[in-house]
């Protein structure tokens, strides 16, 4: 977790990138809603990291069953939750989320 906006951003995003990929010698593919604050994407492209936009509600939350289609289970994720995004205030409901996560990736990384 960290500070919001491009330095927030940043750190979560390049410290997350190199943690996955040392553990699991794979780099990470970057989960972010289209509400996201725009450094998100801007940061992974720069990082030279696979993106995946998932869409997101009219309150500018992610919607859950969007990425759980997105997620591709054969790389480690690096998801970037929301906690009042720029435009709308959207908070993600991380527990929806997180059951997504833990059904569809966490499990190949136990032994971490």
């Amino acid at each position: 977790m960290t500070f919001s906006g491009t330095d927030g951003n940043y750190h979560g995003i390049y410290f997350g990138s190199k943690y996955l990929e040392k553990t699991t010698k794979q780099k990470p593919v970057v989960y972010v809603s289209d509400a996201a604050h725009y450094s998100s994407k801007r940061l992974a492209d720069l990082q030279n990291l696979d993106l995946a936009v998932i869409p997101s509600d009219i309150h500018g939350c992610m919607i859950p069953e969007e990425l759980e289609k997105a997620i591709d289970p054969s790389r480690p994720a690096l998801i970037v939750f929301a906690l009042g995004t720029t435009f709308k205030g959207g908070v993600d409901d991380m527990d929806a989320l997180n059951a997504i996560i833990e059904k569809s990736v966490l499990w190949q990384f136990t032994d971490i």
